[in-house]
């Protein structure tokens, strides 16, 4: 595919990472296509950082096509995104840190609000949003009970980085009122 060209109103990065969402593999499978009207040849993936006009930037680089918003144009060397899409990247995140904030700190932000009492239990504590909302609510003080299957998971939980947290390991059809009270559960 060519390079892209910006239009009016439009600015071109110089892609230094994607954000990589399950969603991408689900469309690149050949999911989705009433939701998603994209079909070959398209560059897949919706969110980059990189630089453009000397500065460092994450973007959105969704498309509207008939009305859908379509997740394309993130994994490519170059993107061209609407200037207003441009969001600069505070000195203190990592290029990677940046990209994944771009859709997973929304999420984090819209959960926040309903988030009660001083113990929370966190369902796929492993996922980009999930380990955001635990690391947040660890740090307001919370009590944090962090869900994860399969031992990549789980050892991401238990990472240092995850202090305050108690890690659970996902028993299959998982019915009991707490994993505490399931055979097979794992604290640390």
């Amino acid at each position: 595919m060519a390079d892209p060209s910006p239009g009016a109103g439009e600015a071109v990065i110089e892609v230094t990472a994607s954000d990589v969402m399950f969603l991408d593999t689900l469309l690149r499978s050949g999911w989705g296509e009433g939701f998603f009207p994209v079909r070959p040849p398209y560059v897949p993936g919706s969110g980059v950082v990189g630089t453009s006009s000397g500065g460092r930037v994450v973007a959105d680089t969704k498309q509207d096509v008939g009305g859908a918003e379509i997740p394309v144009g993130g994994y490519a060397s170059r993107a061209v995104v609407a200037e207003s899409e441009l969001v600069p990247v505070p000195s203190g995140l990592t290029d990677h840190q940046a990209v994944a904030f771009l859709h997973d700190g929304p999420t984090l932000q819209s959960l926040l609000p309903f988030v009660a009492g001083p113990r929370v239990l966190v369902a796929a504590a492993a996922g980009g949003a999930g380990v955001l909302l635990v690391q947040s609510l660890a740090a307001r003080g919370l009590h944090v009970v962090a869900a994860a299957r399969g031992s990549a998971k789980t050892a991401l939980v238990r990472s240092p980085t995850c202090r305050g947290w108690t890690a659970r390991s996902a028993v299959r059809r998982w019915s009991g009122p707490s994993p505490r009270r399931r055979k097979g559960a794992i604290a640390r």
